[in-house]
């Protein structure tokens, strides 16, 4: 049997050296998804991979697993089937036509200008964006968001790749997103025998979105993680052009990056303590302490006085966290601008669960 006998019209989505993402029709027509009747229900998403080529922590295996244990929920990726044709799995959920990078970017949310240079003609003309989202919309994301996130985190499973291209649209509308993309996922009841609890890869999340705990190597973190990303992807949608703080100032370096550019470790640790500012561990050290208490407090990561760490031989300038209205400057919700404070807490011990995130957000 070849994989050209039961799906037609494939077409390529995306590859890496992991997988082939591939949109495509079943040969034999049956409706798998669900929930509506639009042209793109008569599509299927295919993630093809070569089970002999494997990088830790990716597993194909494992994704299924999880994804399966997840059905149904409707802020989930819709599992339709798995199966295996010599040595390429595959496995088939629903299509979903845009992922949240697209959407925020049509017309819908964002309004686009051309901005030439008069005093250089020879620039090349640079597209400036506005973020036109209405708040409620961002709410509803939220709601559904964090509904599906605590859904998943209840299962005992850590997504660890939380970020706006696994966020995935069945339409064009932002009230509705769905998590995809288990591939790098940790289940707690069925831990890789490669990957103890308390030793996990930190080679996970990408870009902007990874936490500080993994930038400094600490390899028994847990849920919070996801939590961090989701806090990071806050600083996207409340913006003025769809760019994070943590990506805008000045520099050539900064303004030619995007939210999905790759960025190290260290320049990244740079961004969040200039935004989020400078954490210390020394509750003693009087010039490593804010103004204002509440500051204090946040700032406060005692975890960081372990050698393990290293953290006790940066030299580093003591940045205060900035304003919230430069953090998420078209947020003018209360609760919003509390929860985000507690999504990037640095200390994880105090950081807000998905359950703490779910538990307001639903009354």
């Amino acid at each position: 049997m070849k994989l050209d006998d039961i799906y037609t019209e494939k077409q390529l989505i995306y590859n890496s050296p992991i997988s082939d993402i591939c949109k495509a029709k079943p040969v034999n027509r049956v409706i798998d998804n669900d929930d509506d009747s639009t042209d793109d229900s008569t599509w299927v998403c295919l993630k093809i991979v070569d089970v002999d080529f494997k990088i830790p922590p990716h597993s194909i295996r494992r994704e299924i697993e999880a994804i399966k244990r997840l059905q149904p929920h409707k802020g989930i990726v819709h599992y339709i089937k798995d199966f295996q044709i010599i040595d390429d799995v595959i496995l088939v959920e629903r299509y979903y036509a845009m992922n949240l990078s697209q959407l925020i970017n049509s017309e819908r949310y964002c309004k686009k200008r051309i901005k030439y240079n008069l005093n250089e003609p020879s620039e090349q003309p640079k597209c400036v964006l506005t973020n036109i989202i209405n708040p409620i919309e961002i709410q509803q994301f939220l709601t559904v968001f964090i509904d599906a996130l605590h859904f998943i985190h209840a299962n005992e499973i850590i997504h660890r790749d939380i970020k706006p291209s696994n966020i995935l649209f069945a339409s064009n509308e932002l009230k509705n997103p769905v998590i995809a993309d288990f591939g790098i996922c940790y289940d707690y009841k069925s831990p890789p025998l490669d990957e103890p609890i308390h030793e996990k890869y930190i080679d996970v999340c990408t870009g902007i979105y990874k936490s500080p705990e993994l930038l400094l190597g600490m390899t028994n973190y847990s849920y919070e993680i996801d939590v961090w990303s989701l806090g990071i992807i806050l600083t996207i949608l409340y913006s003025k052009n769809f760019k994070s703080v943590l990506l805008q100032g000045e520099g050539e370096e900064l303004d030619e990056m995007n939210n999905e550019s790759s960025i190290s470790d260290l320049h990244l640790l740079s961004c969040l303590f200039k935004n989020f500012g400078t954490p210390y561990y020394d509750e003693g050290k009087e010039d490593s302490k804010a103004d204002e208490e509440d500051e204090e407090e946040e700032l406060l990561w005692k975890e960081l006085s372990n050698d393990e760490y290293h953290f006790k031989k940066f030299n580093l300038k003591k940045f205060k966290r900035r304003p919230i209205d430069e953090l998420i400057p078209i947020c003018n919700d209360d609760l919003i601008k509390k929860l985000f404070i507690g999504m990037i807490r640095y200390d994880r011990e105090k950081r807000i669960t998905s359950k703490e995130l779910y538990e307001v957000i639903r009354h």
